[in-house]
């Protein structure tokens, strides 16, 4: 914008010299030669014009010595002068000219903006041109050829421009709540920081990043990329109740995120086990979450309830385990390393269980239980998470309502996440209900059958019920590395109830029934 602004003010400045000349040049030929020659405005202009293009028709030219004098002066600086204003025309054309004036025709619309041209943006772009009927898509800081395209994706523009994201903002700086800014760069702490100073100016982003602050500044969604495919494995491909040993394969970044949401979604009773089997590099994992000892077994042969098992040699030392394990997961970091291990598995090994793959893209190959593509995860309802959050907003205001507490603009990060881990279970605990396994993005239907069946049951079964909730809510604590203390102190991470469900209160006990009721919340759409 700025390069356009001075380009626009030296041409601004050229042409008040050509009108200084034709001034210069009417005023010496009025005086020097009254009678002949160039007598007008316009003819001065003219012949300037036709000077400075070469065409030199010769119809006007100047008769006194400083006519001649000034039009010699012109004509040596016409020479290179034109076809560098005519460049200068060019570049404004096609440089940034047209595409702000192309989005402050569209300044009526909400406009979705992406820091950059990349896959992330162009799936999530996709769905959003689909969904959303009255808004523009815009890919700022586009080097597309001839620097801007125009698209459409049936009614909605598509916009790839060489403005920067300053430059778009800039443009709606009267409008700012109608801006969505998506960050979904590669450089995660870049994004959060550059969030941080949008939503400052009143702008909603959604960025991609790890980061987690003790409080999200107002106006931005945080979104991981391996919290997402930890949440939509489990979503997707939830454990049938004949399945107990779970392998895990790859470790790093999406290898724990999927083992910590199977934590803390696989809950299910204190009649059905899980065990976690992990190879390769969760020795991260292990030590960041120290704490979950205390609710559940680590690295003990022959323990009773649920376990991980933390194996430091090679998958391979295992053969028993692999090929009679209920499934395997395949969650390495890079594609590369999980397809090399899918085919080494396939080649040397009878697997008895399913094998679910995690990739950037689909592939389509018999055998093969692909998760984790970009294009699974980069959908509006798992970049903005608008549902689960809302229904973790109603988790709050429930427990609110009823014992006091902090709105949910005044919770912490932490208290916000326990709140949608909470809702986040309620697909499990439809499935408990209905004694059946649900896939995919619980239904209000499902939801609505499944809150019948409690109903009937809550009087017979409570007891079986919230304490399923309590063991929920205190994996949940202890991901996080809290312990028991006999006053509670969030700071430190202490809490009174971090204890087994039999020996709370019954005032306590009383209070899981909440994350239950939240089924008939959802099922009568009360969000």
């Amino acid at each position: 914008m700025k390069r356009d602004r001075n380009r626009l003010i030296t041409l601004l400045i050229l042409l008040v010299i050509l009108f200084i000349f034709a001034f210069l040049l009417k005023w010496a030929e009025i005086s020097g030669a009254p009678d002949e020659g160039i007598t007008t405005w316009r003819e001065a202009l003219w012949y300037l014009v036709v000077t400075l293009t070469t065409v030199g028709y010769g119809d006007l030219v100047p008769h006194s010595f400083w006519g001649r004098v000034i039009g010699s002066l012109f004509l040596v600086g016409s020479i290179g002068l034109f076809s560098w204003l005519v460049s200068l025309a060019i570049s404004l054309i096609s440089g940034d000219y047209i595409p702000r004036m192309k989005l402050k025709s569209l300044g009526r619309k909400k406009w979705y903006i992406f820091d950059g041209d990349n896959e992330r943006g162009r799936l999530l772009a996709d769905q959003l041109s689909e969904e959303d009927t009255d808004t523009v898509i815009i890919f700022s800081g586009s080097d597309a050829p001839g620097g801007h395209r125009f698209l459409k994706k049936g009614k909605h523009p598509f916009l790839l421009i060489p403005l920067s994201l300053e430059d778009c903002l800039f443009l709606r700086k009267d409008a700012r709540d109608e801006v969505l800014v998506f960050l979904l760069g590669d450089d995660e702490w870049n994004n959060y920081l550059a969030a941080k100073e949008i939503a400052a100016t009143g702008c909603k982003v959604c960025c991609r990043t790890s980061a987690c602050p003790d409080r999200t500044p107002d106006g931005i969604k945080l979104f991981s990329d391996s919290s997402a495919i930890g949440r939509l494995y489990w979503q997707d491909f939830p454990l049938e109740p004949s399945e107990k040993e779970i392998v895990l394969i790859g470790g790093r970044v999406f290898g724990e995120s999927v083992l910590e949401k199977g934590i803390l979604n696989n809950v299910f009773g204190p009649d059905r086990y899980t065990v976690y089997h992990t190879f390769g590099d969760f020795d991260h994992f292990r030590d960041r979450h120290a704490r979950l000892r205390s609710v559940m077994a680590i690295d003990e042969e022959g323990a009773e309830g649920d376990a991980i098992y933390f194996h430091t040699e090679p998958w391979e030392q295992y053969p028993d385990l692999i090929e009679h394990a209920d499934r395997i997961i395949l969650c390495a970091d890079t594609d590369e390393e999980n397809l090399a291990l899918y085919w080494s598995l396939k080649t040397y090994y009878p697997v008895s269980g399913k094998i679910y793959i995690r990739l950037t893209g689909m592939v389509e190959e018999p055998g093969i239980t692909v998760f984790g593509s970009n294009k699974e995860i980069y959908q509006p309802e798992n970049v903005l998470n608008n549902t689960l959050v809302s229904l973790g907003v109603r988790v709050n205001e429930l427990y609110r309502t009823r014992y006091g507490g902090s709105s949910w603009e005044e919770l912490s990060e932490f208290h916000r996440q326990s709140s949608i881990a909470s809702a986040d279970h309620l697909s499990v605990k439809a499935s408990i209900l209905l004694g059946e396994t649900l896939r995919g993005r619980l239904t209000q239907v499902d939801s609505r059958r499944a809150f019948e069946v409690y109903q009937l049951t809550k009087d017979r079964d409570f007891d079986l019920y919230r304490t399923i909730e309590h063991e929920r809510w205190m994996r949940f604590h202890a991901v996080y590395n809290w312990r028991y203390a006999e006053k509670r102190n969030n700071a430190q991470r202490k809490h009174h109830l971090f204890i087994p469900y039999g020996e709370l209160p019954e005032a306590e006990q009383i209070k899981d029934d909440d994350a239950w009721m939240l089924l008939g919340e959802y099922a009568n759409g009360n969000l």
